[in-house]
């Protein structure tokens, strides 16, 4: 039996995920070591860590939160349907979107560059820059090729395998997820994946032909996300139930992910650096994942179960910010460049004025428009 009633906990926790775009981008223009040169001469390790906190599980939740919403429109309203309802909610946001936010960008990061250096070039629109990054919308990308393949595996497999094997698989995902080396099993595929990239940290890849890891890494996750839908009934209590010991296992697991990832940047010293280390940062980091995961669904479950008019109205605004957020954060970088702040203020600034800019503009030109409904399948009148 399937609930084919709306889901608040999860929705409020999509919308989060939206939200944190904005501290994760913020927080990333005042990493240490800075990412590029022409971000913030203020770093801040703190500003590093948070990054990495978020970046455990916002992408990974966002992709089984889209696996498992993908499923139950399957159930509810057939393939046709959901093919239909993803190609208008996905597909045709980013081919709107992609373009004109691609375009502002680049002429943001043009110009803080000739700032910096007069002589500069900048950057120069082409048409190879056209065709190999999707930029910060790569997450609307994949969904658009995970779903139809997904949805058609589904049907191929209804089809043609036997009950009982479906049965099996089911039972096998449960006891995955009920026993206490759950996390470990799933951190291996993520470990093996994840290897080579930047501290061993797994990114989306923004190429319009993404390398194979990082599909395979995110399609765990959006197969992950069916999944729970198959066995809804008794993970989704079970995570409201058990929140705090995911959490409790979650911190010192990501403490230990964080430390050896200073290890290997070599932020602790360049001869801590090593194989060794960097295969215990990815096996940590990756079974992080899997617990704050847990933890999320859990406490979003069990504390945000009912929907209020602010919470409804932070939800519909968060496509809408998760599309937006980033040229007015580097904006605002950019804009406090010179500034000789701490890169903590900097970046709470950042923050505000972006979160700020983002209502402002969803409550002006948004919500009661063409546009909120193409976002949102509706026109909010309230």
């Amino acid at each position: 039996m399937h609930s084919t009633t709306r889901i608040h906990g999860l929705d409020a926790l999509r919308a989060l995920m939206m939200w944190l775009g904005i501290v994760l981008h913020s927080a990333m223009i005042y990493m240490e070591p800075s990412v590029e040169l022409h971000r913030s001469p203020e770093t801040s390790l703190i500003a590093t860590s948070l990054f990495g906190w978020i970046h455990i599980f916002r992408m990974p939740l966002f992709f089984m939160l889209a696996g498992f919403f993908t499923a139950l429109l399957l159930r509810r309203k057939g393939a046709v349907s959901t093919l239909l309802h993803r190609a208008k909610r996905i597909a045709i946001p980013f081919l709107l979107f992609w373009p004109i936010l691609y375009v502002i960008i680049n002429v943001i990061i043009e110009a803080h560059a000739k700032r910096l250096d007069p002589s500069a070039h900048g950057i120069s629109f082409n048409v190879q820059d056209w065709i190999t990054t999707t930029g910060h919308l790569w997450f609307l990308y994949y969904l658009i090729w995970f779903t139809p393949v997904t949805i058609l595996a589904a049907l191929a497999m209804d089809k043609t395998l036997p009950i009982r094997w479906r049965n099996a698989f089911l039972k096998t995902g449960s006891r995955l997820y009920f026993n206490w080396w759950g996390a470990l099993v799933v951190a291996i595929p993520a470990a093996l994946l994840s290897k080579g990239y930047p501290a061993s940290i797994m990114t989306g890849d923004g190429a319009f032909l993404p390398s194979a890891s990082s599909v395979a890494y995110y399609y765990l996750f959006y197969g992950l996300g069916w999944l729970v839908y198959a066995k809804q009934t008794v993970f989704l209590p079970h995570c409201a139930r058990r929140w705090a010991r995911y959490l409790c296992a979650a911190i010192p697991t990501f403490i230990l992910a964080n430390f050896f990832g200073f290890m290997a940047l070599g932020l602790l010293g360049e001869e801590l650096a090593s194989p060794e280390v960097e295969l215990i940062l990815r096996l940590l980091y990756s079974a992080a994942v899997w617990l704050w995961c847990c933890f999320f669904l859990g406490v979003f479950l069990k504390y945000f179960s009912t929907q209020n008019r602010v919470g409804r109205y932070l939800s519909d605004s968060s496509y809408w910010v998760y599309l937006l957020h980033y040229p007015i954060v580097l904006t605002c970088a950019y804009a406090f460049y010179a500034l000789e702040y701490h890169a903590l203020v900097k970046m709470m600034i950042s923050i505000g004025l972006t979160s700020v800019s983002c209502l402002v503009s969803y409550h002006l030109f948004v919500r009661r428009t063409r546009i909120g409904q193409l976002l949102n399948g509706h026109t909010a009148l309230t």
